[in-house]
């Protein structure tokens, strides 16, 4: 199930969370650096979360998190299912 159709169904008010897809450096360098962004959390190549970190760190010092694991992330529940994205 798609994260959006998850957060939309927990209730979460619109604008909490914002979903950007799009070309990696574009879209990262687009959204850590926009002023009115205040927290960035970004999955994907370790080339991608330096553009992410570095234009975040030049517009307002806005807070990061990231995974850069790539694009076969494998994530394994307690009874051991596992889903490959």
């Amino acid at each position: 199930m798609p994260i959006a159709v998850l957060i939309v169904e927990a209730g979460l008010p619109d604008g909490i969370v914002n979903i950007l897809a799009g070309f990696g450096s574009t879209a990262s360098a687009a959204i850590g650096s926009y002023i009115d962004v205040d927290k960035v959390a970004f999955r994907g190549s370790t080339e991608l979360g330096r553009f992410t970190m570095e234009a975040a760190a030049k517009s307002n010092l806005k807070p990061v998190t990231l995974e850069v694991v790539g694009k076969s992330l494998s994530v394994i529940f307690a009874d051991l299912a596992i889903i490959r994205s």
